[in-house]
């Protein structure tokens, strides 16, 4: 089974039994009529990313990448389907539901990060199938994973290239400012090109009820060019330089309450954030950095418990295991694996009590 991202509706097979939540997702082939002329062809949109599987829904969920070229004014439309996120019957490939985080995407904010599966606490006691996503825009979007439809959708880090995203339609709302044209250069715009969180997944506590986002504090400037498209050569078209955001520091680890939908603690690091979160049942939580510490801190206040220093930046997820029968620890290994030097050896943790059921799936 196959399943095409882009192009006329008979190449995607995306007839869905349940139309997608908003106007601006419904309708016929606007996988090619929101683009300028034969441009869903060259205009990217690839699957690079995370996915998640539902087995009572039956769907599988997945986020696309950003349109090319950079340069905006070279692809008018919403180019859709690029930086957005879909939901698939696993069975036939058709789409159940698309949502467009970003239409139109102007700084490489492509939408491919990872989509954790909760039980979300609805009215009169009844649970929602729902899907929890901090996306590359800087919006922390709770969404209905039956039909896309969002919850809320609310900042969790600095941002001024958008103006928030408006429920009732679901679509982001542009800071007109902020856009690049070219001729010009556009100065201050936050979050850059990585996003406010690049591809390093976030990790859901059941013990606390948190999500715990390590992500990016950077900022850019940034010319549009002409770009001609060669396949096998880049394809931007913009010149791009990037910078710390406020406050000096280039990564952010954040605690995030998605019920309370604000910030619980956050803990700021010189370098920008690439490593992977780990929440373990113990109480502890996990992550390295880009100068090499690796480093446990406590699930609730963000307290620094211990850290160790590695021989290389860490991008590699950390991952926890329980240890033979008769030993009281439980290891956590890491990757560190940034630059010449790759390591992974075993940290021991102790009393981690074995993972008590949570009412979440991933």
């Amino acid at each position: 089974m196959e399943s095409l991202q882009h192009g006329p509706r008979q190449r995607r097979a995306d007839r869905s039994r349940i139309p997608p939540p908003y106007p601006q997702d419904q309708g016929t082939d606007l996988g090619v009529k929101s683009w300028g002329p034969e441009q869903w062809k060259i205009g990217g949109g690839t699957v690079w990313g995370w996915l998640s599987y539902d087995p009572v829904l039956k769907l599988v969920y997945y986020g696309t990448s950003n349109p090319g070229p950079w340069n905006a004014e070279q692809r008018p439309g919403d180019n859709k389907w690029t930086a957005g996120v879909f939901a698939r019957d696993v069975s036939t490939g058709q789409a159940r539901w698309y949502y467009h985080s970003t239409p139109h995407d102007l700084f490489d904010h492509d939408d491919i990060n990872e989509t954790i599966l909760v039980d979300w606490p609805g009215p009169n006691g009844q649970r929602i199938p729902a899907m929890l996503r901090p996306s590359r825009n800087g919006y922390f979007y709770v969404q209905d994973r039956r039909n896309g439809r969002i919850l809320s959708a609310d900042a969790y880090s600095f941002i001024n290239a958008y103006k928030g995203v408006d429920l009732k339609t679901g679509r982001l709302i542009p800071a007109p400012e902020k856009e690049p044209k070219e001729g010009r250069v556009v100065r201050n715009i936050c979050p850059g090109p990585p996003g406010a969180k690049d591809w390093n997944p976030s990790a859901f506590s059941p013990v606390t009820g948190l999500i715990y986002i390590p992500h990016l504090n950077i900022c850019m400037d940034m010319g549009a060019k002409n770009a001609n498209y060669i396949p096998g050569t880049p394809f931007v078209g913009a010149d791009v330089k990037m910078y710390a955001g406020p406050g000096g520091n280039r990564g952010v680890f954040t605690a995030w309450d998605p019920v309370a939908r604000r910030k619980v603690f956050e803990i700021k690091e010189d370098l920008p954030l690439w490593s992977p979160a780990l929440a373990t049942a113990g109480g502890l939580v996990f992550y390295g950095t880009m100068d090499g510490w690796f480093k446990a801190i406590d699930a609730r206040s963000g307290k620094l418990l211990w850290q160790f220093k590695t021989g290389s930046g860490i991008i590699g997820q950390p991952i926890s295991y329980r240890a033979p029968t008769g030993d009281s620890t439980s290891p956590c290994r890491r990757a560190s694996a940034a630059g010449p030097e790759r390591s992974s050896r075993p940290i021991s943790t102790n009393a981690i009590r074995p993972p008590r059921s949570a009412s979440s799936t991933q």
